[in-house]
Order: structure tokens, then sequence, then C-alpha cells
């Protein structure tokens, strides 16, 4: 009942932020078979090859309908919870001393935490809920192996540590915490070594297979580049800071924030101030290993699952709420089990209260998830949460050119602007913005600015070519066209195509046609195969052929209104077609 509460209104969400080129303009994933095109082709980010695998048979059973997306991403999200559920009740059963009710009161009030939404209701983040379930699923086997047929639940547990490799780079921490684990809960501490061995040495294969798909992609991981966004030292300063954040929103979730956009701490005495507290706590669970390992595994494991995003690799985003996604469900059970014991003859007023903490964490759920609604709204309330986020504002001015607010947009440009003058996203959206307001040479002018910051992002060409086609200049749109080809990689392969670069394929093969270039047939052509499902498309096509082929025309005329019914223009060529 929480859970509907909680999640129905998810179901309204849209595809938000990087949902856009990894699933909607993806066209690696309109592909089933061979498996390594939708795990490994399109989009722009590094794949995570099961979670994409995922997201392609969603596309195969239901298309872009957002609801079967939002489905998915709940059902792996309640497994998840049932696994928590049960990890927590058989270390119980093992540890004695706590109601079995714990572990129920652990797994609902994590499963409706809003602390979650992130990771459920933004589709993308997928893949953090798959490398939980890994992470779950692997520890879970490990611990029935303890009760009995070892090496079939260590195999089960192994599987689940080399399928996680493929979802998500934080699989990286199931070997050492199931050894932690091991230390508190697994009995005597000699047999971890004497009779395991074998056994973490083929659970480290994990780490194998995150390193062959990380390095077999390494030009997608920005990560890598030298124009990183700061150093390991910076970013690391910065992370004592962001876990005591990750704390505040798990203990009062009111303040949360699609994209917080932090910047690193330089402080240093913020960076002492953050660090020490945590430093001592780690210290703490490790003296106590041994008197208090229940103790010691709940310090200990919160803070090694932050490890992967909250350690010396500089990530771009410093900072970002789907991490505490499975962190959280530690802490949750912390307080729980805590609970529990300090008030052992009260357990129905425990339960009580912490049913009604579940009850109003629903709510808030159910009230965050409405802002998945729209994406104006979702950016709305990060801007205004981080009014800092220049990305932010990028993204808000984006969805505001969507429903045709430009001069709402270039307010919100310039302001990114104002903040960081050399985004170049800000100045492309900027060009747009202009563009629908009319000032062509204004738009022109910020959308070369975009292009010198960033010369192989596609829109600020398509904006050019744009300008110059609405006022008549197919030459100039060619040549725009032209320079686009020759600075940006595999621009006419289908698989790599997004809705920028088609439009500048589609706008340079009306640019030859203008010009009666004889290439316009051949580039439209590109352009169609590059979105077939294009109604805009055949209709282009359609034009350049509709005076040396009328018949392959027509047929195109028709393949547009099929899509559209609604396309006046592709109706009206028609019949003018088979009026002649």
């Amino acid at each position: 009942m929480l859970l509907a509460v909680a999640y129905a209104p998810s179901f309204r969400g849209a595809f938000v932020f990087d949902d856009q080129s990894e699933i909607v303009e993806n066209r690696g994933l309109t592909r089933l078979w061979p498996l390594w095109v939708p795990m490994f082709s399109g989009g722009s980010l590094p794949h995570r090859p099961l979670p994409y695998l995922t997201f392609a048979l969603n596309r195969a059973g239901g298309g872009l309908q957002v609801g079967g997306y939002h489905a998915v991403n709940l059902a792996i999200h309640v497994i998840n919870g049932w696994l928590v559920w049960w990890i927590a009740s058989r270390t119980i059963a093992r540890v004695g001393g706590i109601p079995t009710v714990a572990a129920w009161l652990v797994a609902t009030l994590w499963i409706v935490h809003p602390l979650c939404t992130q990771a459920v209701t933004y589709v993308y983040q997928r893949m953090e809920l798959l490398a939980a379930f890994a992470i779950l699923a692997g520890l879970a086997a490990f611990i029935r192996s303890l009760s009995g047929k070892e090496w079939y639940w260590r195999a089960a547990s192994l599987a689940a540590g080399l399928l996680g490799g493929l979802c998500k780079e934080t699989i990286v921490v199931l070997p050492p915490l199931i050894c932690l684990y091991d230390l508190c809960f697994g009995g005597r501490k000699a047999e971890i070594v004497a009779s395991r061995w074998r056994y973490y040495t083929g659970l480290s294969l994990t780490w194998v297979v995150v390193a062959a798909v990380v390095l077999g992609q390494r030009s997608r991981y920005t990560e890598f580049s030298s124009a990183e966004h700061w150093t390991a030292w910076e970013y690391a300063s910065t992370q004592p800071s962001a876990i005591l954040y990750y704390l505040s929103l798990a203990l009062w979730p009111q303040n949360l924030c699609f994209d917080a956009g932090w910047a690193p701490v330089r402080d240093p005495s913020a960076i002492a101030l953050a660090a020490v507290p945590l430093l001592l706590a780690a210290g703490a669970g490790l003296a106590v290993l041994r008197s208090h390992p229940a103790i010691a595994f709940h310090v200990l494991a919160f803070l090694l699952l932050l490890a992967p995003s909250s350690s010396l690799i500089p990530i771009n985003d410093i900072c970002v709420e789907h991490r505490m996604y499975l962190p959280l469900a530690v802490i949750v059970s912390g307080f729980v089990c805590a609970a529990c014991q300090l008030f052992p003859r009260r357990i129905g007023v425990v339960a009580a209260a912490f049913i009604a903490v579940a009850t109003s964490l629903a709510v808030v759920t159910s009230q965050r998830n409405m802002l998945y609604a729209s994406p104006i709204d979702l950016w709305r309330d990060t801007v205004a949460k981080a009014p800092w986020n220049s990305r932010g504002r990028v993204k808000l001015a984006r969805e505001l050119l969507v429903v045709g607010q430009a001069a709402e947009a270039e307010a919100e440009c310039r302001r990114a602007i104002e903040q960081h003058p050399d985004l170049a996203a800000a100045w492309a959206i900027l060009a747009d913005s202009l563009h629908d307001l009319g000032d062509g040479t204004a738009a022109a002018a910020a959308a070369r600015r975009a292009i010198g910051l960033q010369a192989t992002a596609a829109g600020p060409y398509a904006t050019l070519q744009a300008i110059a086609l609405a006022a008549n200049r197919p030459s100039e749109a060619v040549a725009v066209g032209v320079e686009a080809i020759g600075v940006i990689p595999q621009i006419f392969d289908p698989v790599a195509a997004d809705a920028n670069r088609i439009a500048i394929v589609s706008n340079l093969g009306v640019a030859f046609g203008m010009i009666g270039d004889d290439r316009a047939v051949e580039v439209l052509r590109s352009a169609l195969a590059m979105n077939p499902a294009s109604p805009g498309g055949h209709y282009n096509l359609a034009m350049a052929l509709a005076g040396s082929d009328p018949e392959a025309a027509a047929e195109l005329f028709r393949r547009a209104l099929s899509i559209d019914p609604s396309f006046t223009k592709a109706r009206l060529a028609l019949e003018s077609l088979e009026g002649k």
C-alpha cells in the first residue's frame, strides 16, 4: 500500500536528462541482435551493457512509452526491497536479540524513502538498480551458503558478481563487502583464509569484468580525458562533505535536488571539519570489529558502498543522490536495529513509530515523483534549490524551448553564461532561443561561440544551417554542413545518430536540393536511414525525387502520412503529384 502511494505518480513521469540521448535518441536500442549492438552501440555516454540491453527490450516491447520503463525500474526496486528484507532477517537470526519484525521495518522504510527516487524514477539510473541487485543477490547467496549447499550458493554468488560487472562499476565493492560480512557474522575468522580463499579468488573476477568493460570503451569516459573538470585531490577532498550531505538527506529528505551541481570544496577547514567525523567513524568501526560486529558492519559497509564514487576518481558529478540508493539501506537498518535493542519491551510502540515514519516518507516520495511528470517542473525545482547550477539552467532552457517559451529559455541561458561563460551547451541553446525569437544574426554569433568551445557538438551546426535556410541562403547551409561532416565523427552512422546529427544531414540534403545539386537524393536517403520513423525525412526525400521519380516520391509521401496522418504538406504534395 505504501509503495503504491509512493510510486504511483512515477508512471506519469517523462524521459529526462540522459534518458534523451541514451534511450530516446539511441538508435542502438532499436535492435536486439546481435546483442553487442544494444549493449555497446549508440548514445554518447559509457555503456553499462546489461542495463542498455534491458532498455532495448523495453523498446522492443513498448516503443518509447515511458510507463513500461518505469514499471521495470519499480519491479527491480521491489525485488531489491525483498532482498534487503531477506538479508536483514537472516542476519538477525544469526545474531539474535532482535525481533524479526525489524527486518520487515528495514525493508519498508528503505523501499519508500524519497532518497531512492532518483535511482528508481529516473529511467537511465536503472544501472544503479541492477548493480544494487547484483550486490544484494551476491551477498544473499553467500549468506545462504553458510547454511548448506556451499558450492551451489557460492557459485550463484560468483555469477551475481560477474553479471554485476556488466551493470555498473559499483559492483567492485561486492568482494570486500562479502568479506566484511564474513568477518562480522560468518563464524570463526580463520575459516575465511583456510576454507574460503578459492571463493574469494573467484569473486575477484568481478574486478576483471569491470576493468574489461571500462577499458573497452575508454573513450566514452570523460574521466580519462586530459580535460577533466577537477583533479583527484579536489574531488576526494570534497567527498567527506558529500557523504555528510547524503546522511542529512537520509535523516531529513526535504531538500532533494535532481542535479545539485556541486563544485569542489577548497577551504581546508571545511574539508577537515567534514573528514574528521568520518575518519573517527571508520576507526571506531574497525576497533569494534571483534567486540561489536553488528555495529562495525553497519559503519564500514556504509562507507564501503560509497567508496567507488566517494574516492580519488574524479567523476564528473561530485555529488548525486542516486549513489545513496544501497548505502541508505545500511543506514535504515542501523537505526531500526538500534531502536529495537534500546527498547526491547516496547517493540509494538517502536514498530508503530516506524510505520508512521514510513507513511510520511511515502507521502514525500509521492510528491517528489510528481515532479518527474514534467521535465520543466523538475528543472525549475533543481534551479530553485541549486541556483549556482549552470547545467541545470541549460536543461531548463532546453525544455522551455520544446514548449515554445523561447524568451524564458534565452533568459536562463544568459544566467548560465554569467555563471559559466565557457559552457558550450549554454551558448548552443541560447542560439536556438534567439533563432526562435527571430534574431538570426545574434543566434549565428552564439552558435559560432558554442562551436569555438566544443567543435564536435552537433547542435550549433544544425542551428546555423536552419538560420541560413530560413534566410534562403542554401549555399551557406551547405558550407556549414560540410564543415560539420569534417569534425563530427561517424555523423552518417545510423546507430550513432541523434536529433542534431540527423538535422545536419537533413538540412544539407535540403540545401543541396535548393541549389540543384544531384547529391541531394543521396544525402536525404542517409538522413532517412538515420531516422526511418521520421515523416519529415520521408517528405524531404520525396520532394527531391518528385521531378525524376514521381512514383517513388508518391510512395514516400504515403509513408510520411502513415506515420503522421496530420502532415498537411505531405498530403497536399501527394495530391498535387497524383493530379499531374
